[in-house]
């Protein structure tokens, strides 16, 4: 049943995802979706990244995530506060890239 109701949010994350890669055409900042041979060292891909190098020679790389807030991991807190699994996936990812590094 869940899974159902969950169904638009790789919707939700291809918009979001096409939201940033327009912003970054508007800017005038060359970038790619889905960049090919650009991996985490989880073997996980980016959304994203520019083409030209942003900081320290290395390009600017995005990840869109969209939390699934009817999952039972959720619910509980979701049904208590607005926003509660963005803010958890948030801390999540905070911890998740500060340990995370892109290899070529």
């Amino acid at each position: 049943m869940a899974f159902r109701r969950s169904a638009p949010r790789q919707q939700r994350h291809s918009h979001l995802n096409d939201i940033l890669w327009r912003a970054m055409k508007r800017a005038q900042i060359p970038a790619v979706k889905e960049p090919v041979g650009l991996v985490w060292q989880d073997g996980k891909r980016p959304d994203g990244t520019t083409i030209l190098p942003w900081s320290r020679g290395r390009p600017l790389a995005w990840d869109v995530t969209v939390p699934d807030t009817h999952t039972d991991a959720h619910v509980v807190n979701t049904v208590r506060e607005a926003g509660a699994a963005a803010n958890k996936n948030n801390n999540n990812n905070k911890q998740t890239f500060q340990n995370a590094h892109l290899t070529d």
